[in-house]
């Protein structure tokens, strides 16, 4: 049995098993898929210029950790986002309130939630908005 008597050199050893820990169980987190849709419960719909719009990406999981991703809209970054996942099955994450997803330009646009951490191989799926040229009041809605 190995015997310290150096308390400086027990606590650095207790770090790096705590560290060794914390690292294993934070490679736990394994997305096996993932998807995106609208508020009508598909990957694409149609809304007029500034209707506040939000996207839903649904993944499917085992283990748990840090959840790190971002989300695009025509392949620009539009939301960063780390969520700690615990146990279980499934999480939605929404897009945020601030920044919406931007509306105000016609024509089509594509979204999606790419995740950065854990490291997945999954292919990212992308949802697909329209922007008529109509403008959004409040009174209506995506199909107003």
């Amino acid at each position: 049995m190995l015997t310290l008597k150096n308390h400086s050199l027990t606590f650095l050893l207790l770090i790096i098993v705590f560290q060794a820990i914390a690292i294993a169980s934070a490679s736990d987190l394994r997305i096996t898929s993932v998807r995106i849709y609208f508020s009508n419960d598909r990957p694409d719909i149609t809304v007029k210029r500034n209707y506040p719009l939000t996207a839903h990406a649904e993944m499917q999981y085992t283990g748990e950790g840090i959840l790190r991703g971002h989300w695009e809209v025509d392949g620009e970054i539009f939301a960063i986002v780390t969520k700690t996942i615990s146990s279980g099955q499934r999480v939605v994450i929404e897009s945020p309130d601030s920044p919406k997803i931007p509306t105000f330009v016609s024509g089509t646009h594509k979204v999606s939630f790419v995740i950065t951490s854990p490291p997945e191989r999954l292919p990212f799926p992308r949802a697909t908005y329209f922007v008529t040229s109509d403008e959004w009041e409040k009174k209506g809605g995506p199909q107003d």
